[in-house]
């Protein structure tokens, strides 16, 4: 049985990996940090019918991702005052509550060091 993906003529995204067909959309480089992940996928299962049917809103829902990731990325950093100190809010992995010193200072646990050089403008 062959597992490598075999891409599904007619469809960009749609996989056949054994008998099973998945959905397989790249993410941008520049986004993978915000996403999570370097691919989004989900299996559609055997039915070839159903993966057809289902396979629109997936590759619509995981592009949607994407581009609110993009959208999120080029939105300015908030900056909040507090006990003196100029703190910016981190935009990135869904932790928008957590605030850290934008130079300097701790760094944001959950980013990484992209994450943080963004807010040094």
């Amino acid at each position: 049985m062959n597992q490598n993906p075999t891409r599904i003529e007619g469809h960009d995204y749609l996989y056949q990996r054994g008998r099973r067909y998945v959905v397989r959309v790249q993410v941008p480089r520049e986004l993978r940090l915000a996403i999570g992940r370097g691919e989004l996928k989900r299996s559609l299962g055997g039915d070839f019918f159903r993966a057809k049917r289902e396979y629109h809103a997936t590759v619509a829902e995981f592009l949607g991702r994407i581009d609110a990731a993009r959208r999120h990325a080029m939105e300015p950093a908030t900056h909040i005052k507090s006990n003196g100190l100029d703190l910016a809010c981190c935009r990135f992995g869904g932790h928008r509550d957590k605030v850290f010193p934008p130079i300097g200072g701790p760094q944001c646990k959950e980013g990484s060091s992209a994450a943080s050089s963004s807010l040094r403008r």
